[in-house]
């Protein structure tokens, strides 16, 4: 299934309850190396907000984190435990920064699985005890986010890929989300681009019946 979907559902199920109103889950400096983008926000079955990001531990290499609101407080803990820093810059939307982690998704009961990619380890992937948020040696069998033929660039502009915005409501049956999906440069420093441009793509509106954990 689809974390995002599994996130969205319970917390509609949720009492509405903002996460400022529970504190900072983990607070930083300026050179914490955290980014807009790089928090990444489900709930385990308990309904208890859980946020995975990245930032430096204290010797200034870049970590993965997980922290959730347990008996009154955040609890944090680190799922890596890396020895190389990733330092990074600059202004507007930026390409990859060396450091990228994916929402956690729940493949079995009691177990997620999240991905990342280092600019020193490269890609890989965390299996996590659904209990003690911490990483577990555990085969598990992750099923296709979305089919293989989704994934597919129909333009043959140099630089094209595909992005897709997902589902933020509720639909029945419910295992059936609905994507967004559209073709696009990558990211530029929020700066014009110059020469030739792309013809514009179409946007999609795809729907996706995918298996639900509960």
């Amino acid at each position: 299934m689809s974390t995002t979907l599994h996130s969205i559902r319970q917390a509609r199920d949720t009492p509405k309850k903002t996460l400022t109103a529970f504190g900072p889950p983990n607070p930083h400096d300026y050179w914490s190396r955290i980014i807009n983008g790089g928090e990444k926000l489900s709930f385990d079955k308990d309904n208890r907000p859980v946020i995975n990001y990245h930032k430096n531990d204290k010797n200034g290499n870049m970590q993965l984190y997980a922290a959730r609101f347990e008996d009154g407080k955040w609890v944090r803990r680190q799922l890596t435990k890396w020895n190389k820093p990733v330092k990074f810059s600059g202004r507007g939307s930026m390409p990859f920064i060396g450091i990228r982690n994916s929402v956690p998704t729940k493949v079995e009961p009691g177990v997620f699985t999240m991905t990342y990619r280092h600019k020193d380890y490269g890609r890989g992937r965390l299996v996590i005890d659904e209990k003690t948020l911490l990483p577990i040696d555990k085969k598990v069998t992750v099923p296709k986010e979305y089919p293989k033929e989704l994934n597919k660039v129909k333009s043959d502009f140099e630089g094209m890929g595909i992005r897709r915005a997902g589902d933020i409501g509720l639909s029945k049956p419910n295992d059936v989300i609905y994507i967004l999906q559209w073709e696009t440069l990558g990211s530029n420093y929020d700066r014009p681009r110059k020469g030739k441009l792309p013809a514009p793509s179409a946007l999609e509106l795809i729907e996706i019946e995918q298996e639900v954990w509960e």
